[in-house]
């Protein structure tokens, strides 16, 4: 059963949320994707996850529209993070093969994601802490996809 939230609990989630953004504390942005939006981060993340993904696989995992995916694969193409290629698996699709320095951007941004994340985790004094708050951020992100 859900509790209705208070304007207080809001208020004071809003004051925290903004302490947090304003501290600069979670910029995991490397040198190499400074600039890269979360949705082009994202697609380099899934090319180097599944090398031979393609093209429509990406429009649906992100539900984004072709024309949207286009348009960032052409901004990562353009930083040499990226190439579109044949697919090996489906010749009638393209892939995405990212580039020698995409996989260095991608690696050192998985570094500082892990960083980030783990600095954040080490705000709570027990891993009983630190499970219910993962468990709980879970719970969040599930409310809002």
């Amino acid at each position: 059963m859900r509790g209705k939230t208070n304007k207080e609990q809001v208020k004071l989630l809003m004051k925290n949320w903004e302490k947090l953004l304003l501290s600069n504390k979670l910029n995991i942005c490397t040198k190499e994707l400074e600039g890269a939006t979360v949705l082009e981060v994202n697609i380099l993340k899934a090319a180097y996850e599944k090398p031979d993904i393609i093209l429509k696989e990406i429009t649906t995992h992100f539900n984004i529209p072709s024309s949207t995916l286009t348009s960032a694969v052409n901004r990562l193409q353009k930083r040499d993070l990226l190439k579109r290629v044949i697919s090996e698996r489906d010749l009638r699709s393209f892939g995405l093969l990212v580039t020698d320095k995409g996989k260095e951007a991608i690696e050192e941004h998985y570094k500082q994601e892990e960083l980030v994340l783990g600095a954040m985790l080490e705000a709570f004094d027990t891993d009983e802490e630190r499970d219910k708050f993962v468990k709980l951020f879970g719970k969040l992100v599930e409310r809002f996809i």
